[in-house]
């Protein structure tokens, strides 16, 4: 059976699997995908063909929401209200902080919001340093 495809001088090994490629000097494996179209290539920080498969789709995952959330931000689509819905999600999937830590942020923004009434309809982009310093003025 052929594992895997590589020309004699090659650095980088093809994998029987999509988006799997290994380096050949070190056996660490890296995901190859494009999303928009830009290639991204990340490791996976393993030498395991089972691991570096499980690791790939969770890398998938991140990227693809990651553009996406850039692009919003990009096109002037992002509202600050949207901005703790992402944050929320991000901060519950974080298993190394611990349930305080999380309560407390969660308090950190109900105060942000309560504190500056049209904070949610604000672009995210319009949202600078001196608009900062202003705000804290006046508080």
């Amino acid at each position: 059976m052929k594992r895997s495809i590589a020309s004699p001088k090659g650095l980088w090994l093809k994998t029987p699997f999509a988006n799997l490629i290994r380096y050949v000097p070190s056996g660490i494996y890296f995901s190859r995908i494009r999303v928009r179209g830009k290639l991204i290539r990340r490791s996976l920080k393993t030498t395991s063909p089972t691991v570096a498969k499980l690791r790939l789709g969770d890398l998938e995952n991140v990227e693809r929401q990651r553009v996406e959330v850039q692009g919003a931000n990009e096109n002037g689509n992002l509202r600050f209200g949207d901005a703790p819905a992402i944050f929320r999600g991000r901060l519950q999937k974080d298993a190394a902080l611990k349930s305080r830590t999380k309560e407390f942020r969660e308090e950190r923004i109900s105060a942000l919001l309560k504190s500056w009434p049209g904070l949610e309809q604000t672009e995210v982009g319009k949202i600078s340093n001196p608009r900062l310093t202003c705000r804290n003025r006046h508080m």
